[in-house]
């Protein structure tokens, strides 16, 4: 099944200051930190274009402040001819506002994300439509990031007998979908506090993730019911999909990924 017509939001809301990363890079904001020569922000806005899937693309942030101190940014967003929305405090209301812009099916990414390419967003989606589910999240097998790219450090997800690596790629397939993000609205300011998080989402489910005796099958379907809406996931075949630039590491990864894709080309 190839799906068209997909809305598009692209997160690139920022920081109240300057990464590591930025100051290393030199740039105003991490969205801008050139991968192959190209700000990360460009490439995603340039691959969320070029796929077949998608259709309508809103871009939540940067601020307007962030648009006045830069004008490479500001300039580079005019240009694109995007809808833009200013960005709300947090990534998961970001998400909210932009939903309220642009129709069902939405498909949501990073404007950090600049491996991206057309391909992983096609397929991302192609698998997310044919889910009978409200919202999907995409994940990259561990072994998969791994034998690919052995030196790089990621966050794990550890499930029982399944490890996965987040992609930052999600898909609300309808409005009960947005359940999701407004549930993770509730976690962001408790994610640092463990016992808090344990009592929202369940203290069986949170003790028996820490245990590793989770399934990945038992979380979803008991966030599920917890959330009010079916939730699914997209098991991803490309490596780079896990990777996003939000570090000088990641950075210093993506370069010699997109270095090696043009010598192959």
């Amino acid at each position: 099944m190839i799906s068209r017509g997909i809305s598009v939001i692209v997160l690139a809301g920022q920081r109240s200051q300057r990464s590591v990363l930025s100051k290393r890079a030199q740039v105003s904001h991490d969205i801008m930190v050139p991968v192959g020569g190209e700000p990360a922000i460009s490439r995603v806005l340039r691959s969320v274009s070029e796929a077949t899937a998608t259709g309508n693309i809103v871009l939540v942030g940067p601020d307007t402040g962030a648009l006045s101190s830069d004008h490479e940014l500001a300039d580079l967003i005019s240009r694109s001819g995007l809808d833009w929305v200013a960005p709300a405090d947090d990534p998961a209301t970001s998400a909210i506002l932009g939903s309220s812009k642009v129709g069902y099916p939405i498909f949501i990414t990073t404007a950090d994300h600049a491996l991206l390419t057309p391909q992983i967003i096609d397929d991302f989606c192609n698998k997310a439509v044919s889910l009978d589910v409200d919202f999907s999240a995409g994940l990259v097998p561990f072994d998969l990031v791994q034998r690919d790219y052995p030196k790089s450090r990621r966050t794990v997800l550890r499930f029982y007998r399944e490890l996965y690596c987040g992609a930052n790629l999600y898909f609300i397939k309808n409005k009960k979908g947005l359940r999701a993000f407004e549930f993770w609205k509730q976690m962001q300011p408790i994610r640092k506090k463990p016992h808090a998080m344990a009592r929202r989402i369940g203290i069986l489910l949170f003790v028996k993730y820490l245990l590793k005796r989770l399934t990945l099958e038992s979380a979803i379907s008991e966030l599920s019911v917890k959330i009010g809406c079916n939730l699914g996931i997209v098991k991803l075949n490309s490596a780079r999909a896990a990777i996003d630039v939000d570090s000088i590491e990641d950075w210093q990864l993506a370069e010699a990924i997109i270095a090696k894709d043009v010598v192959s080309e």
